[in-house]
């Protein structure tokens, strides 16, 4: 019994024993009251089998004769067959004079295993076309694909080839084909040589390691020399100075203001 129908029974109950009029159970059944006096005559008759439906568990008057399943089971076995979908099945069994729905041919084929629904496939959004990457041919006949080289064939190489934009097909059994326009072309995968370091680099890098950092010493003793005192030389440098506009003069004499800047005799060449 299901719950629909222990509801059901509920009810009825109430309403023989007084609990609910006819009239109020009639609008929670959603019947009528004449069904309502029905239900409860035969409530008391058979009882609370009186819930579930006669013919319950009992085949259907309008069921198709097994023997008519039988010889459209033995038709649509055949190897011929095989491949036969529904439609195609109730077409094929009319030429048999075996007249069904395709429903009953889907049940059919489905429960003797003649026939198993394609898995359901979910909508795939359509892919957007985008332009292909052109691929060219270098100046020494080599061309990568997938992070590898290549070079055409010398018996290949023709005039116009340099440069020339290729077209590259992948096939489905792992080979790959180059084609120029409508020709197409023989390749090989190109080995590139391993880089070879010079023999005397690395030693020449530990030696150039090893060399302690010395500090250099060109200005030593440079103010141990004989000659003319710093002081000399300053003024030497300015009388230079006033020879340039054109003057002559002595270490002692005063300088013009010229706008540059001059040394005493007596600097230490800090301002140097």
């Amino acid at each position: 019994m299901t719950q629909a129908e222990r509801d059901r029974l509920a009810v009825l109950k109430k309403t023989r024993k007084g609990l609910l009029t006819q009239k109020e159970a009639a609008q929670e059944l959603e019947v009528s009251e004449r069904q309502v006096r029905r239900m409860l005559g035969r409530l008391k008759e058979v009882g609370d089998k009186s819930m579930i439906h006669s013919l319950k568990g009992k085949p259907s008057n309008r069921k198709i004769d097994d023997a008519i399943r039988t010889l459209a089971v033995e038709a649509l076995s055949h190897e011929k067959c095989h491949d036969f979908g529904p439609a195609y099945a109730r077409d094929y069994l009319a030429s048999k004079k075996i007249s069904v729905s395709k429903e009953t041919t889907r049940r059919w084929m489905k429960e003797e295993e003649l026939w198993r629904p394609s898995k359901s496939k979910l909508e795939k959004k359509l892919h957007v076309w985008r332009q292909r990457r052109s691929r060219f041919v270098k100046s020494d006949y080599t061309f990568q694909f997938a992070a590898k080289t290549y070079v055409i064939e010398q018996a290949d190489i023709g005039k116009g080839l340099r440069g020339a934009a290729i077209r590259i097909e992948k096939r489905r059994n792992g080979s790959m084909a180059i084609r120029v326009e409508n020709r197409y072309l023989r390749y090989k995968p190109c080995e590139i040589r391993p880089k070879v370091a010079p023999a005397n680099s690395s030693a020449e890098n530990k030696n150039k390691a090893k060399r302690p950092a010395s500090k250099s010493t060109w200005m030593e003793g440079l103010l141990d020399k004989n000659g003319s005192s710093l002081g000399k030389a300053i003024a030497v440098s300015n009388c230079s100075q006033l020879t340039g506009l054109g003057e002559e003069a002595t270490p002692n004499q005063k300088a013009p203001d010229t706008g540059k800047r001059l040394l005493r005799p007596d600097s230490t060449g800090a301002g140097l």
